[in-house]
């Protein structure tokens, strides 16, 4: 997988200023671990800010100056674009947009919040695929009020420490007792509540507030100034301005205590402050303030001035003393390594789904291959959290009617009884086989509930299309309705996800081998297939073709095949004294058996007069020039015929020979040479069709217009090569086509049609 990379937009004006959240924001990334971390952050900056934040640079992260052309032109490496200051202004084509959204406060106090600003509030949570908050109150708030799904919402705490620098005393006097409350002059703030509480408490003690610059253009500081006159607190009431952190620091080592009565807070900074100090607490149980400080509170109810007074009346005649246990047990909730650690992993959660995202909108335009079915798996293992229930809870029903037919022995048919084989032991009672009465070939059998076939003393069972459908629908909604050969139905439940296979459609697009009429052949199963099904093609080469004949893209898995006959035994490559060349015929002209036959005549003529010759297939068919030159071979060498051989007895053939000549000229994979290999025979194939890729890298594989003459050679090649050599080939292209992603293949393939479906 390459590299990963988070993006963060330091370009906004909030990002200019020294305020709040750029300093949680500073908190974040210093937190963040340079080792065991393999994500690369980027800080895009402008010129007029990159001074800001150049400090922060270290292996892992590096600051650039950006603009917004640049944005759309030259960033294309990056998988999250995180905006971290309460609204999206930037987003990446293919990369997950996250935005911090510490709390939605201006919807919860709609007096004192300008419309746009509700409006925008909720709005810029939408414009993200993903939000950051720093509670799991403002977590749960965000959802309340936006809809948005809880998953697509992280809750991380600010990393908060005790401050390394020293204490510097306000230019202001600060010789009585004085409980502080660090806030700006909002009205969730809550400060005229405070300001009557303090009006009524009887002890003698002063409050320090922090706000904005002390300066007539500060509406905040000018309305506390206000409420200190208006409440007759002048002197005992000190409106600070922006104090520098040594300042601030010597507030919280020297005050009573923080008293904080704010009505609604994304996360309260100065509470965890004043915690790294020891303070004693005294806060709103409101809002986020009891997560943040737990049990070593003080709680008063904020709408009640009263109470505020008694509560802050009861400490101060107290001989209050802070358990520092307590106070070390929940800053370890905040801790800088824990936090770092916490947004490494939240960071590179989204990093895979940004990959998830794109090879989903890549898998939907191209053809899947192994790699695509392989990130298909790990999607379904390791994104379970967002993924639907339907990937553990589906059930498939299968259309078996082919084995119902006159062919069980047909490659098509051994193909279903594997598939049968391998998705019953992994599907259990959600897999069930069926049968229709209508298909192809089938002779009509009403209301017969369940059929079954046999295939090597193996029973399968089948039951009747109307009772699976019926059973499938009682087990789960989510099912996949797949055909491995018949026709999808014209009439499709709304309900039902559809994967179909396709093998080859040479019938259609080689009419020069194939005439008009055996167009039926393979025309309605094509037909069949609607622009949402998955379709399951066996090479990458049916799935080119297939496209390129329907004129449009189809959403294609590859399901390469595997050896279908269980009688053979997987068997190292062995010399023999007296080789045995085996040579299958099927009556049908691609397949070039003449060739194969010629081709060995020449053999004869280099040596090949130690060796014999073994034909198997449907042999009572063969031409009369055929059956000539097999008499003018036999003058030279044993001939053998074998009559269509049951699986055990192909598997015996295989073990006695040493090459499988295949000079197929179509094939839509091209099973019969890889089984030979399994058997410990090595093949000799041409480098055309879908052999070209099945066969890729195979040492004995000729151009698609070799001659006999050439042929011959490669034969005598074959077996004159150091034996040790050719079983290591032979391992190279059999460890492709194994039990575990043939499975795998397929279910991936029901995955994806559930997945378009569901609207995933």
């Amino acid at each position: 997988m390459r590299n990963k990379y988070i993006g963060i937009d330091l370009t906004s004006a909030v990002a200019h200023m020294e305020c709040g959240m750029v300093i949680a924001l500073k908190r974040i990334i210093s937190a963040l671990p340079c080792k065991k971390n393999d994500i690369n952050f980027i800080l895009f900056c402008t010129e007029k800010n990159i001074n800001m934040y150049d400090n922060l640079k270290n292996i892992k992260i590096e600051v650039l100056t950006t603009d917004i052309e640049y944005y759309h032109n030259n960033i294309n490496f990056i998988d999250v674009l995180h905006s971290p200051f309460n609204k999206v202004d930037r987003k990446i084509d293919g990369a997950l947009s996250l935005l911090t959204k510490y709390d939605l406060i201006p919807p919860r106090f709609i007096n004192d919040f300008r419309e746009d600003q509700i409006v925008n509030s909720i709005e810029s949570c939408h414009e993200a695929d993903y939000i950051l908050t720093s509670t799991e109150f403002s977590k749960r708030d965000i959802h309340w009020q936006t809809d948005i799904d809880e998953n697509k919402i992280e809750a991380v705490y600010l990393p908060v420490e005790k401050s390394i620098l020293g204490v510097n005393k306000p230019n202001v006097d600060l010789s009585k007792p004085f409980l502080c409350y660090p806030a700006a002059g909002r009205a969730h703030k809550n400060h005229e509540n405070l300001f009557k509480a303090f009006s009524k408490i009887k002890s003698d003690v002063n409050l320090v507030l922090t706000t904005g610059e002390k300066n007539v253009a500060n509406n905040k500081f000018n309305y506390l100034e206000k409420l200190t006159a208006e409440y007759h607190l002048t002197g005992r009431v000190h409106v600070l301005g922006c104090l520098t952190e040594e300042e601030l620091n010597y507030i919280y080592s020297h005050a009573l205590a923080l008293v904080y009565p704010s009505l609604s807070e994304g996360f309260g900074l100065p509470l965890v402050e004043a915690m790294t100090f020891y303070r004693p607490i005294l806060c709103s149980y409101w809002s986020c303030m009891p997560e943040i400080v737990g049990d070593i509170g003080i709680y008063f109810n904020p709408k009640d001035p009263d109470c505020i007074a008694r509560t802050i009346d009861d400490f101060l005649n107290s001989e209050y003393i802070v358990n520092v246990g307590s106070y070390d047990r929940q800053l370890e909730k905040f801790k800088k390594n824990k936090i770092g650690e916490e947004m490494i992993q939240f960071y590179s959660q989204l990093v895979y789904k940004s990959k998830i995202l794109n090879l989903r909108k890549k898998r939907n335009n191209e053809i899947k291959g192994m790699l695509a079915i392989k990130h298909i798996m790990i999607e379904k293992e390791l994104y379970s959290k967002e993924l639907l229930s339907y990937t553990e809870e589906f059930v498939l029903l299968m259309d078996c009617s082919r084995l119902l037919g006159t062919n069980n022995v047909s490659g098509i048919s051994k193909y279903i009884f594997k598939l049968f084989d391998v998705l019953s032991s992994k599907l259990g009672s959600r897999f069930i086989p069926f049968y229709d009465e209508n298909a192809r070939g089938l002779a009509k059998d009403l209301d017969i509930r369940t059929r079954f076939v046999l295939n090597n003393d193996k029973e399968y069972n089948l039951y009747h299309k109307g009772y699976a459908i019926n059973l499938a629908k009682s087990i789960s909604k989510n099912i996949v309705y797949f055909s491995p050969y018949h026709p999808l139905p014209k009439l499709r439940d709304k309900d039902f996800s559809y994967v179909i296979t396709i093998f080859d459609i040479f019938h259609l697009t080689r009419l020069d081998i194939y005439p008009e009429q055996n167009k039926y052949f393979t025309n309605d199963i094509v037909k069949s297939i609607l622009k949402n099904d998955e379709v399951v093609c066996i090479s990458k080469h049916t799935a080119t073709e297939l496209i390129k004949y329907q004129g449009y893209k189809h959403h294609v898995s590859v399901s390469f095949l595997l050896s279908m006959n269980d009688m053979i035994e997987e068997k190292k490559y062995k010399k023999k004294n007296l080789p045995q060349i085996l040579i299958p015929f099927q009556n049908d002209p691609r397949k070039n058996f003449r060739l194969m036959l010629e081709s060995y005549y020449e053999y004869l003529k280099i040596g090949g007069v130690n060796s014999k010759l073994c034909i198997f297939g449907k042999t009572n068919l063969l031409s009369e020039d055929d059956k000539k030159l097999i008499n003018e071979i036999n003058k030279h060498v044993n001939v053998k015929l074998v009559l269509t051989p049951s699986d055990i007895d192909l598997a015996k053939l295989i073990l006695d020979s040493s090459c499988f000549l295949y000079l197929s000229e179509l094939e839509g994979f091209g099973l019969p040479p890889l089984e030979a290999m399994v058997g410990g025979c090595a093949s000799i194939v041409l480098d055309n069709t879908a052999l070209s890729e099945v066969y890729d890298g195979w040492p004995f594989k000729l151009s698609s217009n070799s001659s006999s003459i050439e042929v011959a050679a490669n034969i005598k090649k074959l077996l004159h090569s150091d034996e040790n050599y050719i079983v290591k080939e032979i391992e190279k292209v059999i460890s492709k086509y194994t039990v575990e992603n043939f499975l795998n293949s397929h279910l991936s393939a029901f995955y994806e049609a559930m997945r378009r479906k569901n609207g995933n």
